[in-house]
């Protein structure tokens, strides 16, 4: 698990276009050391203009899950999600659509996030709506953004790691510093930056860190103890709780930032994607 890229890579946070080719490239390479889940197929399609990743495992899917992926806003395509999309797949049965929206710097926000609500916008509901990290902030304000054209909501709102607050005011930021081996407040703001462009990054729009509009869908977030943004996933629990949303909020502990996404390599990453199968299957039978 340390070959993964950290922070005090020379690479990391470099905005120039050869350094971050460089670590998207790197990144890329890392994900593919993901084993892949059995039986797992792969389609490219499109969801209106947005070019999606199809996953599934089975014959029947028995829905589907639109999975924003993370990767900082700037870093990853959706492509070297594709096993951990695979995995997801397998644990609940459904197909998982991973559309590949646009990055930043080279398209700062709004594009990447009128990708994801160009992909919602082509489902039939009902469906589930996922994400981790940076996908985590650009599926929540998709959900606000969607209610405001008349769009319907998901049945089931999924979040790993949630960066919900680019402005990095929680405070786990300060107290996970020591601990969270992944992630460093300096280079993700250089990301936030990048995505917000001229927008200030304590927007709701780009900083979806409470509930918008009543009511809203019930809600599964997922977060690793150590890392820095713990605090993003717990502030937006307990404020979705107070507003009377059905909220399941689970910190596993000693992990590290978006912990699902090492699928068979990490046993916690498994019991994430269990996790999941059972709230879905708790919602099919309500």
């Amino acid at each position: 698990m340390r070959t993964v890229p950290t922070c005090a890579d020379p690479t990391v946070g470099d905005l120039r276009p050869a350094g971050l080719a460089e670590l998207r490239a790197a990144l890329t390479s890392l994900a593919d050391r993901v084993p892949d889940a059995d039986g797992a197929r792969v389609r490219e399609l499109h969801q209106a203009t947005v070019r999606c990743l199809e996953v599934t495992t089975g014959p029947e899917p028995r829905g589907s899950i639109l999975y924003v992926h993370g990767g900082a806003f700037c870093l990853l395509r959706a492509d070297p999600y594709a096993k951990m999309a695979g995995h997801l797949a397998r644990a609940t049965g459904y197909r998982v659509l991973l559309p590949d929206y646009r990055l930043p710097p080279e398209d700062p926000y709004p594009t990447p996030l009128l990708d994801v609500v160009a992909a919602y916008a082509s489902l039939e509901p009902p469906f589930v709506l996922g994400g981790d990290s940076a996908g985590a902030n650009l599926a929540l304000a998709a959900v606000g953004l969607a209610r405001e054209l008349g769009l319907a909501v998901p049945a089931l709102v999924v979040l790993f790691s949630p960066w919900l607050d680019l402005a990095l005011g929680a405070p786990s930021v300060a107290s996970n510093a020591s601990v969270d081996t992944e992630l460093d407040p300096a280079t993700l703001a250089s990301y936030a930056r990048a995505y917000a462009g001229g927008i200030a990054l304590d927007h709701p729009c780009v900083s979806p860190r409470r509930v918008g509009r009543l009511p809203f869908p019930p809600v599964l977030v997922l977060a690793g103890e150590d890392e820095i943004l713990r605090d993003d996933a717990v502030a937006f629990a307990e404020d979705a709780r107070s507003r009377g949303v059905d909220v399941t909020l689970e910190i596993a502990p000693r992990m590290q930032h978006n912990f699902p996404f090492w699928g068979p390599l990490v046993p916690e990453a498994m019991r994430a994607y269990e996790t999941v199968a059972l709230r879905i299957a708790r919602l099919e039978h309500a």
